[in-house]
């Protein structure tokens, strides 16, 4: 004998079935539509990875270009101004800087260094002293006698260091001499240099760093 269900209950069966259903369906859009939005965020910052890619490959060769273009009108000036131009959409703006006309740490005159500590805001007696300390970083030729007097201002200063004695390494080394802080770094770090090599630079950057004159 067949039992009969009511065919309400069927229907809630149906009902649930439905909504199950529906909610599965919920479930599966949802994560296709995170994952095309996730796959459409890589795909534009990959675009926009590859036109910055391109536009700085295209400041580098343009520049290298107009530094010696033969038309002397066109011709870039090395002196830390800027040069902006269009490319592909993308606003591109190109500086260069002579090294030439940049403070060697390694090489530079004493007077240079007053000079630069100067114009950079330090009166003339600690222009001097620091200076004197810049030089004394980069000696070579001192005895056991000296290397042992310099370290100790340094423990004396707190530093668990003394002078390196010989070539600064980077330019951010100098932030590591006996009287440099962080303000004054911060004025003469973009003028300074390990690499020109040059007693007493070319000429300063007159167009970026206005402030500077130490001849």
């Amino acid at each position: 004998m067949k039992r009969h269900v009511p065919a309400r209950s069927q229907r809630g069966v149906a009902l649930l079935v439905v909504l199950w259903a529906c909610t599965l369906l919920a479930i599966l859009l949802g994560g296709y539509a995170a994952m095309a939005r996730t796959e459409g965020l890589q795909a534009r910052y990959q675009f926009e990875q590859t036109r910055a890619h391109y536009a700085a490959e295209a400041g580098l060769m343009r520049a290298v270009y107009a530094l010696q273009a033969p038309d002397m009108a066109n011709r870039w000036t090395a002196d830390g101004r800027s040069y902006p131009f269009r490319f592909d959409g993308a606003s591109v703006s190109v500086s260069a800087t002579d090294e030439g006309g940049k403070v060697d740490l390694n090489t530079a005159k004493p007077e240079v260094l007053v000079g630069l500590f100067r114009a950079a805001g330090e009166n003339d007696s600690q222009a001097a002293a620091l200076a004197k300390a810049v030089v004394e970083w980069r000696s070579f030729a001192i005895s056991n006698e000296q290397k042992a007097q310099r370290k100790a201002a340094y423990v004396a200063a707190g530093r668990s260091y003394g002078p390196r004695n010989g070539a600064f390494a980077s330019v951010q080394e100098v932030q590591m001499v006996l009287g440099m802080t962080p303000a004054l770094y911060a004025r003469v770090s973009p003028v300074l240099t390990i690499w020109s090599g040059r007693p007493v630079p070319i000429r300063p950057p007159r167009h970026r760093w206005r402030w500077l004159r130490w001849a």
